[in-house]
């Protein structure tokens, strides 16, 4: 939940200089704007804390009256999960309407408390509130940026904190139950011999791309029309790629809006709702059957086939050190190394994961929750090491 506030006065004032201010750094500082996500989100969060520094040496007292060194502690709860702490900052949207420039703040509401209060400002509820935030994120949070983004980030849960106790006439909707598990020893291996599956088959994929578009340039080429390689845009569905109705699965889009005609080595059908044209498979030629055979080469590598699940299936999360399964149903006949694991440990380092992503710093691991992974973990590593007993066939 967030307090909402239309900035006036001292806090317009503070806001509107907080913007020239951060605008000018970031345009001397620039950071990253292509390539790797994780690496654009550190670069931002980088200069904003040398931002902040900057501000504190230039104008202290602007951080106080924006409340960018004021963050609301706040709880995070859910239906089956441990309780997650962490320190949010405010944060400030310029909205323009009909010409005129307006600043709204963000404030998270802290498990105690109100939280920041900016000077002067009008606080927004009800309709008014719901309003602004329909303009400004399209009734989602992430849609308009903030003057300066600080992200939160992890603290310890309050010692006096006390969860919320649920109303006896509320409904609770249940989770669907999951069942989950943590690799070790020869899953962990499995999981390898997996992730190398998965490479070889992108690269298999990304070959054919380039493949097709050779294709493309050669069929172009021939009709007298300018193509440029590097820049076909392809929309491929699996479910789709069949033999029986000659699809390929494969959707193109050319560059400059140029379209292609039926050639010998595949016919074209034009999408029924887009300006797509889909690849269709042709048996009668011999360029059409050698293009036909491009897909055949495709592979498609299931975790649950290197973990010899047979038709059970998971949910497999990455989460550094310690690799994480979900399934809806128990996993029967599991092998080693797949070991169960409490759903709240499980739940609590799919959500470090996904703070991670983010680029937040995670809250820490609760002290009793950390001591039951470690010793589940050095159980499981221990066990590992022992040698597998043969046991003699019967007679």
């Amino acid at each position: 939940m967030n307090n909402v506030y239309l900035l006036k006065g001292n806090s317009l004032k503070a806001a509107e200089r907080l913007e020239r201010l951060a605008l000018a750094y970031f345009r001397a500082n620039p950071p990253l704007s292509s390539g790797n996500l994780a690496d654009i989100q550190k670069s931002y969060a980088e200069i904003t804390e040398n931002l902040i520094t900057f501000l504190e040496e230039k104008a202290p007292g602007l951080l106080d009256d924006t409340g960018i060194k004021t963050p609301s502690l706040t709880v995070q709860e859910g239906a089956s999960a441990m309780p997650r702490s962490y320190l949010e900052y405010p944060s400030i949207f310029p909205l323009t309407l009909q010409g005129q420039t307006r600043y709204i703040m963000y404030v998270s509401t802290p498990y105690q408390g109100e939280g920041f209060v900016p000077e002067d400002a009008k606080k927004l509820t009800g309709v008014e509130a719901n309003k602004i935030g329909y303009i400004l994120f399209g009734g989602g949070w992430g849609g308009a940026a903030p003057i300066v983004d600080r992200p939160k980030t992890g603290t310890k849960l309050p010692s006096d904190y006390c969860p919320k106790k649920t109303n006896k006439n509320t409904v609770v909707k249940v989770p669907t139950a999951k069942y989950t598990y943590v690799l070790s020893g020869p899953a962990l291996e499995a999981l390898k011999e997996y992730k190398n599956a998965q490479a070889e088959a992108s690269q298999a994929f990304n070959s054919l791309i380039d493949r097709i578009d050779q294709i493309i340039a050669e069929i172009m080429a021939g009709a007298g029309q300018d193509y440029e390689t590097g820049k076909l845009g392809i929309i491929f569905s699996r479910a789709k790629l069949a033999e029986a109705n000659e699809t390929s699965g494969m959707e193109v889009n050319l560059h400059n809006d140029a379209r292609l005609s039926d050639n010998v080595h595949f016919r074209v059908q034009g999408h029924s709702t887009t300006r797509s044209q889909m690849l269709m498979f042709r048996n009668d030629t011999k360029e059409g059957r050698a293009f036909q055979s491009l897909f055949s080469e495709l592979k498609d590598p299931k975790l649950e086939t290197f973990l010899n699940l047979g038709d059970q299936r998971v949910n497999h999360f990455d989460c550094g050190k310690y690799q994480i399964l979900k399934s809806t149903s128990r996993l029967l006949d599991r092998g080693e190394g797949i070991n169960g694991l409490s759903g709240h440990i499980a739940d609590w380092l799919i959500a470090d994961m996904q703070d991670r992503r983010m680029g937040i710093t995670p809250p820490e691991m609760p002290k009793a929750m950390k001591d039951v992974l470690d010793a589940a973990f050095e159980q499981h590593q221990q066990h590992d090491k022992q040698p597998v007993k043969k046991t003699s066939p019967k007679p």
